[in-house]
């Protein structure tokens, strides 16, 4: 369930940022789709509320690979969007994880 759960928000979040022709655009409506998503999402917020305490775990204190499951699905992304941005690949996947560490932050805050 929650491999479909992923593959859907990835298709809506493509749907969503496909149509923006910066890189800059794409990033910030991509943030601000994620986070809608993300506290819309009657599941996720049912567990924030009667499991919050094995959530933040999974999150949190255990969450390296969702964090680095979600950076690696973002710096593909990310590295055709900046294309001919002066970064490195090691920081191409940098950026993700830190985008990916704020959007997991956002999401758990209230």
């Amino acid at each position: 369930m929650l491999l479909l759960e992923l593959e859907r928000f990835q298709s809506d979040l493509a749907e969503e940022v496909g149509g923006y022709a910066e890189a800059g655009d794409e990033l910030v409506e991509g943030l601000v789709f994620t986070l809608n998503t993300s506290r819309e999402h009657a599941l996720l917020q049912r567990l924030l509320s009667t499991e919050a305490e094995t959530v933040l775990l999974f999150l949190t204190v255990e969450g390296d690979d969702v964090i680095r499951t979600a950076s690696y699905v973002l710096a593909p992304q990310l590295a055709v969007a900046l294309h001919d941005d002066y970064r490195t690949q090691l920081g191409c996947l940098r950026l993700p994880r830190v985008i990916v560490q704020v959007v997991v932050s956002a999401v758990l805050t209230p």
